[in-house]
């Protein structure tokens, strides 16, 4: 029966290469938007741990009510003198400063708007600081930034140009510098410009304070002891945090902000599998039909209702796995064209190796098989009705027994 069963199938394949085109999309959507985001994840996570690798505790206020792409926007600044109160501690190597707050780049007096996050941060060199001079240099006077990368290429920016930088307060910068995050040209959807202390200070209206202090710990100082003693030093109002936390939860901002393409890739799949679902039922139903009298003969050669059901079965199978298997290796394909696609449209996902996980791979054969099966029951219990008698061709659709 299983020999007759694949000689069947072969047999029918133009009839069912319909059916097989309308599962391998479903699954080649299904398995590029798995591999594109769980790709997207593991680089994130990589390059945030990589932006954070100089430094070992972050000192901020201990309350936060948003954040984008790792950027806090809703803690209370610190007081001015806290920096250097830190630094005291003993086992401390550096204690940094820092202001991160939101500011709108404006190029030509157009607003450029991304889809994340408009960062605007006090430059602080590596490796304490996340952000690597590709070409010129860092900001040295109160009218100098330095942007990153993306932003520079995408909106023509080059050095020596002047953009406009509006947060609390407004201020036109000359460009001296483009900067890398990590491997990548800059944040992912987001704009990035960096500037002095005293600049960034003046454009959120901050004063003299800060909004966080990094903290780098003497190379005999364990950082969980460090952050002990600095928690006892700042006190109850101050959060000390890891590095690797502060890494952990701006990865996941990033990943948050590319969620969106994942829900659209897998609704692309449910309605190419929906699609899929009717006509498998539909091209099965029509085979059974004009396979009645060659189902009846199987009968009165002795063949079972059962073995007739999991013949049918049997095809539905065979091209579910062919299907799924088609579809993970388009689905490999798909998540490459679709992360330079992205890119195009303006919105850059991480570069690096594909991740091909076994949970992708199941996720591929069980939608394909699932869904091909599934959609042959129907047709495979009727063929398992007919009856022998029909092989007469007195009775076409035969006589359920």
């Amino acid at each position: 029966m299983w020999r007759l069963t694949l000689r069947t199938t072969l047999a029918r394949r133009t009839r069912l290469a319909l059916t097989l085109l309308a599962v391998v999309l479903g699954v080649t959507f299904a398995t590029g938007g798995l591999i594109l985001t769980d790709t997207s994840g593991r680089l994130l996570d990589h390059q945030f741990r990589t932006a954070t690798a100089g430094v070992d505790l972050t000192v901020r206020d201990a309350v936060a009510f948003d954040s984008a792409m790792g950027v806090e926007v809703a803690r209370d600044p610190l007081p001015a003198g806290l920096p250097e109160r830190i630094g005291a501690v003993p086992g401390v190597a550096a204690a940094r400063p820092q202001v991160r707050g939101q500011g709108l780049l404006e190029v030509d007096g157009a607003a450029v708007v991304p889809s994340g996050a408009s960062v605007l941060s006090s430059w602080v060199p590596a490796p304490v600081g996340a952000f690597t001079v590709r070409s010129g240099r860092p900001p040295a006077a109160d009218d100098e930034v330095v942007i990153d990368e993306a932003t520079a290429r995408g909106h023509h920016i080059g050095l020596g140009d002047t953009v406009t930088v509006r947060a609390t307060d407004t201020a036109r910068l000359r460009v001296v510098g483009l900067v890398g995050f990590g491997a990548r040209d800059g944040l992912p959807n987001s704009t990035v410009a960096l500037v002095t202390l005293p600049s960034a200070q003046r454009l959120l209206r901050l004063g003299s304070a800060v909004s966080e202090v990094a903290v780098v710990a003497a190379p005999d100082v364990a950082p969980e002891e460090l952050r002990d003693r600095i928690s006892a030093t700042v006190g109850p109002g101050y959060e000390v945090s890891p590095s690797r936390d502060i890494a952990a939860a701006g990865a996941a901002a990033a990943r948050d902000q590319l969620s969106w393409l994942q829900l659209v890739l897998l609704a692309l799949a449910a309605a190419a599998l929906l699609v899929g679902a009717f006509l498998i039922a539909n091209t099965f139903s029509i085979v059974i039909t004009q396979r009645t009298r060659e189902l009846a003969l199987l009968r009165a050669a002795g063949a079972t209702g059962g073995q007739v059901l999991r013949s049918v079965l049997g095809e539905a199978l065979v091209i579910g796995l062919a299907a799924s298997t088609v579809g993970l290796g388009l689905g490999v394909a798909a998540a490459t064209g679709i992360r330079n696609l992205a890119g195009a449209f303006g919105v850059p996902l991480p570069e690096g190796g594909l991740v091909l996980t076994v949970r992708t791979v199941l996720v591929a054969f069980a939608v394909g098989v699932l869904v091909t099966v599934g959609s042959a029951v129907g047709p495979a219990r009727r063929a398992a009705a007919v009856a022998p008698v029909a092989a007469l061709g007195g009775d076409r659709y035969g006589t359920p027994q």
